[in-house]
C-alpha cells in the first residue's frame, strides 16, 4: 500500500512539473517581441533658395608685432664655494637660523663659569639664544639620558659631549649629525692629536665623517710636592728646567723613586686612579707605550679585531699590578679611591707622587704658590722613547634628530667652542687645558697664569695624549674593571685576567 502511494505520489509531482514546464514554455514565447514592422521612407523637403553671397569687407592691415623683451636670467642663490667650510660667523648660505639651541651641560653650571661666558658671548655675537640644562653626572646620569633621548629619537638638547667610544656607537646608529663641512681638516695642525682621533667616527654608511669638535681636555700628568722629594734626597725633576731633565726617563725608574718615597701607611710611593674607568685608561697607555693596541687596525674598532690579547697586553696589566702585588708602593684602596683622592693626597703629602688629571694644578696653585710642587710626564717604558699620556678630550656632538635649524645653530656653536676666545677664557676663568695649541704660547695666558712652567708639561703632555676608543666602551670599561681588579690584587694572574676580558669583549 505504502509503495502504492509513493508511485501516486511521484506521478502527481511529474505531471505538474511537465505541466508547469509547457505553461512556462508558453508564457516565455508570449513575451518575445515581434517582427519590426518596415520604417517608411522620409517625404523629401523643397530645395531652399540659396541667399547672394555677402560682399567681404576689406581686411584689416595687422599691427606690427611687438619685439619680445629678453627673459631675464635668473640669479642663484649663494652657495657655498668648494673647499671653504662653515663656521659660527660664516653659517650655509640661506640657511634659517634657530631662536635659541640647547645644551646639555654636565655638571652644576655655578662651577662651568666658563661655559656660561663664551655661551653669553656666542649670543650676543649671533643673536642665537644658549639654553644651558644641568645635568648631574652622578651614577652615569648623563650617559643613561643621551642614551634615553637618542633611543627615543627626541630633540631634548642640541648640544651634548660624550667618550670617543661612546661617539663611535652613537654615530653608527645615525644618533649623530655629520658635520663634513663645518671643519677645515687643514686646522688640525694647530690642535693636539687625541682631538683630531675624537673628532671623527665611522657613521651609517660606513665612511668616517667628522661628528665632534674639540673644545677641552682631561690631560693627565704626575704631580709632587718638591718637600717630599727632598726628605728623601731626589733631585726635583723642575729644577734643571725645560726639558726637565731630572724627570724619570723610564718606567722602571719612576718605580725605584716610587719606592724611595714609599712609607706606608701614612704614606705610598705613587698614587694612581684605577677604580671604575680609570683602569682601562691607565692600562691602554700602557699598552700603547710597549707598542700594542686595543685593535688591529686601531681606527677602526670591532670585535673581529682585538689585537690586546698579547704579550703587551699581559705586560701592561703586570706593570700596574706589580705596583701593589710586588712592590707594595700603591695605595691599596686605588681600585676603590675616595672622592678627591688625586688632590687630598697630593696635598697632604700622602704620595709621593700622582698620576691625574690636571686639575690639580690651579687648586696647588691657590692654596700653595708656584713654587712647591712640580709636574711631569708619565716616563715612556724604554728611555729615549717619546710616552704616551693619558687624556680625554671633551669634543662637542650635535643630536641628529634636533630640528634643523637648531643643528645648524649647534654646529655653529660647537664651532665657537673650539676657536680661540673660548679657548682663552677656559684656561684663565677654570683652568681647563684647551685642545687648541697656541694657547699656551698667548701673551695673556703667560702673563695671567703664574703656574706657567707647570703649564708647559700640561701642554706637551697634552701633545702625546690618547684615549681607549672601543663599542660599547662604558660597559666594556666597567667589566674591565671588574676582572682587572681581582689581578691587582692578587686574585688572578694579569694572564688569566687579561685573557678573560679578551673573551668576554669578543
Amino acid at each position: 500500500m505504502s509503495e502504492n502511494v509513493s508511485r501516486r505520489k511521484y506521478i502527481a509531482v511529474a505531471g505538474a512539473a511537465a505541466a508547469a514546464a509547457v505553461i512556462g514554455g508558453a508564457a516565455y514565447y508570449l513575451t518575445l517581441p515581434g517582427a519590426p514592422a518596415p520604417t517608411p521612407a522620409p517625404t523629401p523637403k523643397p530645395t531652399a533658395t540659396p541667399k547672394p553671397t555677402a560682399t567681404p569687407k576689406p581686411t584689416a592691415t595687422p599691427k606690427p608685432t611687438a619685439t619680445p623683451k629678453p627673459t631675464a636670467t635668473p640669479t642663484p642663490g649663494p652657495t657655498a664655494t668648494p673647499g671653504m667650510y662653515y663656521s659660527w660667523d660664516n653659517p650655509p648660505p640661506g640657511a634659517k637660523l634657530p631662536e635659541y639651541v640647547i645644551v646639555m651641560n654636565p655638571g652644576s653650571l655655578k662651577y662651568d663659569p666658563a661655559t656660561v661666558e663664551w655661551s653669553a658671548e656666542f649670543e650676543k655675537r649671533t643673536g642665537i639664544k644658549v639654553k644651558l640644562i644641568e645635568v648631574g653626572q652622578a651614577q652615569r646620569n648623563y650617559e643613561i639620558k643621551v642614551l634615553e633621548m637618542f633611543t627615543a629619537q627626541a630633540a631634548t638638547y642640541d648640544f651634548l659631549h660624550t667618550s670617543a667610544g661612546e661617539q663611535h656607537e652613537y654615530a653608527r646608529l645615525g644618533y649623530l649629525y655629520p658635520r663634513d663641512e663645518w671643519w677645515d681638516p687643514a686646522r688640525w695642525d694647530e690642535y693636539a692629536e687625541s682631538a683630531r682621533i675624537a673628532a671623527y667616527a665611522y657613521g651609517p654608511d660606513g665612511e668616517k665623517h667628522f661628528y665632534s669638535s674639540p673644545w677641552q681636555s682631561n690631560t693627565y700628568a704626575t704631580f709632587y710636592m718638591k718637600d717630599v722629594w727632598e726628605e728623601k734626597g731626589l733631585e726635583d725633576p723642575m729644577s734643571a728646567g725645560a726639558p726637565y731633565t731630572g724627570s724619570p726617563k723610564s718606567w722602571n725608574e719612576l718605580v725605584e723613586i716610587a719606592q724611595k718615597l714609599n712609607d706606608p701607611p701614612n704614606r705610598y710611593g705613587i698614587g694612581l686612579g684605577l677604580s671604575s674607568m680609570g683602569f682601562i685608561q691607565h692600562w691602554y697607555v700602557n699598552l700603547l707605550n710597549l707598542g700594542g693596541d686595543l685593535f688591529d687596525p686601531p681606527d677602526k674598532p670591532g670585535y673581529d679585531t682585538i689585537a690586546f690579547d698579547s704579550t703587551e697586553g699581559v705586560e701592561a696589566l703586570k706593570m700596574l699590578t706589580e705596583l701593589n702585588t710586588k712592590y707594595g708602593c700603591i695605595w691599596p684602596d686605588s681600585i676603590n679611591p675616595p672622592e678627591m683622592w688625586h688632590y687630598t693626597r697630593i696635598k697632604e703629602k700622602k704620595a709621593g707622587i700622582v698620576y691625574c688629571y690636571h686639575a690639580p694644578a690651579r687648586w696647588l696653585y691657590e692654596d700653595f704658590g708656584a713654587d712647591a710642587w712640580g709636574v711631569f710626564e708619565l716616563p715612556p717604558v724604554d728611555e729615549g722613547k717619546t710616552p704616551v699620556q693619558l687624556g680625554v678630550p671633551s669634543n662637542w656632538c650635535i643630536n641628529n634628530f634636533s630640528p634643523e635649524d637648531r643643528k645648524i645653530g649647534a654646529s655653529m656653536l660647537a664651532d665657537f667652542a673650539s676657536k680661540p676666545w673660548a679657548a682663552r677664557v677656559e684656561l684663565l676663568v677654570e683652568g681647563n687645558m684647551p685642545s687648541w695649541l697656541p694657547m699656551y704660547d698667548d701673551p695673556i695666558v703667560k702673563k695671567v697664569i703664574k703656574w706657567y712652567d707647570q703649564l708647559q708639561v700640561i701642554r706637551s703632555s697634552l701633545s702625546h695624549q690618547r684615549e681607549p676608543i672601543m663599542p660599547h666602551f662604558i660597559d666594556i670599561g666597567l667589566k674591565c674593571y671588574e676582572i682587572f681588579s681581582g689581578a691587582f690584587l692578587g686574585q688572578s694572574t694579569p694572564e688569566d685576567a687579561v685573557k678573560e676580558f679578551r673573551d668576554y669583549v669578543y
